[in-house]
């Protein structure tokens, strides 16, 4: 084809036709240009064909990672709202605490005010892992960007309530254990294949009613029932997100 037009293009200058050759020379520029042009825009075509490609990649990595992120979720809620019925009913008067914990095994009740807190926290490993990559811009949709910003904002807030809670519990609830329990009963009751010389039964009763105590048990509810909050606001958004994300799979 080229070779055609350098032909055509040295026949029209070899017979003095300057009219001509200049309108096919511009006609042969316009040519090349509009060429040029297609296959710079099939070029960009093709890129955000891949960039398309990959950020639905990721969004599907995503969206696993939140479906696992709200099971290990709900399953913290359900231990949270456990400690504080626990902790509450221990708190109560005698004939709350009778009914509550007339069980085949109070201690182990016991054992979760005591010693028990729940530590999970969800990971979101895709997330972590574009963020640290810079490709968190290939997702386009920016109501999702903000929302997962809003969330590791909320991961990160009640990560440092749990701190709280554990720095409340080594320094002051676990010298309970050590000065008023005889903890290797409630070490029993969570492992009873333990063969271990018990000693005297504890009176939960004689120690429920001790001020310091209670107080202390106290601030570990007021901890706990913040971090029921957190978590419960926590997994609305991952739910927020996990529909927003499925929509945007679905988009033809």
């Amino acid at each position: 084809m080229m070779h055609l037009f350098s032909k055509i293009r040295y026949q029209l200058a070899a017979e003095n036709k300057a009219s001509k050759y200049m309108r096919y020379a511009i006609g042969e520029i316009v040519l090349v240009v509009i060429g040029i042009l297609i296959a710079l825009q099939i070029n960009n075509w093709n890129e955000n064909r891949k960039l398309q490609i990959e950020e639905q990649q990721i969004l599907s990595s995503l969206l696993e990672d939140l479906k696992a992120a709200k099971k290990q979720s709900e399953e913290s809620i359900i231990k949270e709202k456990l400690a504080i019925d626990e902790m509450e009913a221990a708190l109560g008067n005698q004939q709350t605490r009778a009914a509550f914990f007339n069980t085949e095994n109070p201690n182990a009740l016991y054992h979760n005010i005591f010693w028990s807190f729940e530590i999970d926290v969800p990971v979101i490993n895709t997330y972590e892992e574009i963020k640290s990559s810079g490709k968190t811009d290939l997702i386009r949709n920016k109501t999702i960007r903000s929302h997962f910003t809003n969330l590791e904002r909320s991961i990160n807030n009640l990560n440092n309530l749990l701190d709280d809670r554990i720095t409340v519990h080594q320094l002051r609830i676990d010298e309970i254990v050590v000065n008023n329990l005889n903890f290797l009963q409630l070490l029993k009751s969570e492992h009873p294949n333990f063969t271990i010389e018990t000693g005297p039964p504890i009176d939960f009763e004689a120690i429920m009613t001790e001020p310091r105590i209670r107080n202390l048990i106290g601030i570990k509810l007021e901890l706990t029932s913040s971090v029921y909050r957190f978590r419960i606001q926590l997994s609305n958004e991952i739910q927020l997100l996990i529909e927003l994300l499925e929509k945007e799979i679905d988009k033809p």
